[in-house]
């Protein structure tokens, strides 16, 4: 099993100048990352691991982005 890999959606330096991603390129980044996570937290919750969202070191949530 190959480890997937975070697709970052790209959009650009400023609005309209050509360099981001088109809007079906981002959207399938985003299904794929949102597909990711979900497998991962069903697959967690069958064999009783922690939750990958808990991923702070104090075990709550953090708003760091």
């Amino acid at each position: 099993m190959t480890t997937p890999t975070q697709q970052i959606v790209q959009r650009g330096s400023f609005a309209n100048d050509g360099t981001g991603d088109t809007l079906r390129d981002a959207a399938q980044k985003i299904n794929d990352n949102f597909t990711y996570l979900w497998a991962e937290t069903w697959n967690n919750a069958d064999s009783g691991a922690s939750n990958i969202l808990d991923a702070s070191p104090s075990g709550g949530a953090t708003d760091d982005f």
